[in-house]
C-alpha cells in the first residue's frame, strides 16, 4: 500500500487542516498494520493440514506398523506332576524368539527335543527335565540356553504311572495311579484288597529305584497307624514304578 500525500503543513493552513492531516496520518498506519497481520496469518497451516488427534490429545497414527505378536508361554516350571506316556509338553528355548512347540512323551518314555533327540522324560518333572536340556544344549548347540517347559495336556486314558504290590495283600500285582491324582502307599494297599490276616503292617516296605548306577532307597513304613489312628504324616506318597512289600507278620 502506498503512503498518501499530506496536505501542506504550512501554518498557514490553521489548525484544522493540521488536526485532518495527523487523521489521515493515523488511518494510513493502521492499514499498514493490518495488511502486515494479514500476510504472518496467512503463513500460519490451517487445522486441516495439521494430524488428527486422539481424544487424549496424541496424533492418531494413519497405518499400523506391526503386527501383535502371541503372547509367550507362561515360564512357570511344574515341580510336582511328573510326566507318563502320552502325556504333552509345552517346549521353548527363549534365545531362539520361536514360538513354543508341543512334544508327546513317547511309549518309551521319551521326548524327541529340538537339537537332541530322544531325551529320557518318564517319572521327571517338567523343572526336572528342563534342567537336564538346558545342561545337554549348553554342552552341544548353545552358549546360553534358557528352556521352558510345561504341562501342555495329562494322558487321560492311561497313567503310564505304574506301581507294583506284593507280599500279603488280597490282590498282588501292579496298579495303575490315576493321572493327576496323589497316590500313596496306604491307598496303593486299599486298593489291593487291603492286608490278609497275617500281614505285618507296620513294618511296610517302600522300596524305590535310584539314578543309573545307585543302590534302590528302601523305607519302612507303619500302614496300621496311618489307616486306624489316621496318622496320615507317616503315609509316602509313591512314585512311578515303586514297589511296596508287605511282610508277614512276625508271632
Amino acid at each position: 500500500m502506498k503512503r498518501q500525500p499530506c496536505p501542506s503543513s504550512s501554518w498557514a493552513l490553521g489548525l484544522p487542516t493540521l488536526y485532518a492531516c495527523l487523521l489521515l496520518l493515523q488511518l494510513t498506519l493502521g492499514d499498514m498494520v493490518a495488511a502486515e497481520a494479514g500476510r504472518e496469518a496467512s503463513a500460519i497451516p490451517t487445522p486441516a493440514s495439521a494430524p488428527a488427534a486422539s481424544p487424549l490429545g496424541s496424533p492418531v497414527p494413519s497405518a499400523i506398523s506391526a503386527l501383535a505378536v502371541p503372547a509367550p508361554v507362561p515360564e512357570v516350571m511344574d515341580d510336582k506332576q511328573k510326566l507318563a506316556v502320552g502325556d504333552s509338553v509345552i517346549f521353548r528355548v527363549v534365545e531362539d524368539q520361536e514360538l513354543a512347540k508341543v512334544l508327546n512323551v513317547t511309549d518309551a518314555g521319551q521326548l524327541d527335543v529340538p537339537e537332541l533327540g530322544l531325551v529320557p522324560a518318564l517319572g521327571k518333572t517338567c523343572k526336572q527335565l528342563a534342567e537336564e536340556i538346558k545342561v545337554r544344549l549348553e554342552e552341544t548347540t548353545y552358549i546360553r540356553a534358557t528352556v521352558v517347559l510345561g504341562i501342555h495336556l495329562l494322558n487321560k486314558t492311561m497313567s503310564g504311572r505304574r506301581v507294583h504290590v506284593a507280599g500279603y495283600v488280597l490282590r498282588q500285582g501292579p496298579q495303575d495311579i490315576p493321572p493327576g491324582e496323589s497316590w500313596t502307599v496306604s491307598k496303593a494297599i486299599l486298593n489291593a484288597g487291603g492286608f490278609t490276616e497275617f500281614a505285618d503292617g507296620k513294618n511296610v516296605k517302600l522300596v524305590r529305584s535310584g539314578p543309573k548306577g545307585t543302590p534302590s532307597k528302601t523305607t519302612v513304613i507303619n500302614i496300621l497307624d496311618v489307616l486306624k489312628k489316621g496318622r496320615s504324616e507317616n503315609d509316602v506318597t509313591v512314585e512311578p514304578e515303586d514297589v511296596i512289600y508287605v511282610p508277614i507278620r512276625k508271632w
